[in-house]
């Protein structure tokens, strides 16, 4: 299993930032085919049918279970190594926030 995140060219919104998708799935190339093609999930659509583009910015090792505890930080470019500098500072708050034995990938 998979945890990915989505790091959109620019916000899907001008009046909100949002600018990041958080996901998990089994087969993750398949599921970013997916995305490009507009499909699982509304957010995805929503670009899509906007022109707005967008690239992987962080994958993990870990499940449903993990995905969750991201989301309910609400902020996901907190995670986002193209939004932010320091990826190793990312990797340890992550480590220790999600208090698991999630392996990162590289």
């Amino acid at each position: 299993m998979t945890v990915y995140l989505l790091h959109f060219k620019k916000p899907i919104n001008p009046s909100r930032p949002a600018q990041h998708y958080l996901g998990w799935t089994s087969d993750l190339d398949e599921r970013i085919r997916a995305h490009r093609r507009g499909k699982g999930s509304r957010f995805c659509q929503v670009a899509f049918e906007r022109g707005i583009s967008f690239r992987v910015a962080e994958v993990w090792k870990g499940d449903r279970s993990l995905e969750q505890k991201l989301k309910q930080q609400k902020n996901s470019r907190r995670f986002c190594p193209i939004c932010n500098k320091s990826r190793s500072l990312l990797r340890s708050q992550l480590i220790s926030f999600s208090g698991e034995n999630h392996a990162l990938a590289n």
